[in-house]
C-alpha cells in the first residue's frame, strides 16, 4: 500500500513499526516491511510502501494509517484515513 507524504522521508531510520495500519473492523493489519522502492531520486521520497496483511479488500479493507510514536503508540495528529 503506498502512502504519499508532503515532505521526503529519512530512509535511514524508517522501519515497519513507524506505521499502523487499522481494517473496517478495526483490526491491526501486519506489516512485514516498508520501502522507498522503487522511487530511487532525490526529488521521490515521499512514497513509502507498506508491505504486509492488510485485511480482504472486499470484506474488511484498510481504512485508516497512522504514524506510530514513541512505543507504539499514535503520534498526535499524524494519521488519514
Amino acid at each position: 500500500m503506498p502512502v504519499i507524504f508532503s515532505t521526503e522521508i529519512d530512509h535511514a531510520t524508517m522501519q515497519a513499526g513507524d506505521f499502523r495500519v487499522t481494517t473496517a473492523s478495526g483490526k491491526t493489519g501486519e506489516i512485514q516491511c516498508v520501502t522507498l522502492l522503487p522511487a530511487t531520486d532525490g526529488s521521490e521520497l515521499r512514497t513509502v510502501l507498506l508491505v504486509g496483511e492488510f485485511g480482504d479488500a472486499d470484506t474488511d479493507p484498510p481504512v485508516k494509517v497512522e504514524i506510530a510514536g514513541v512505543n507504539g503508540g499514535v503520534k498526535s495528529g499524524h494519521w488519514v484515513e
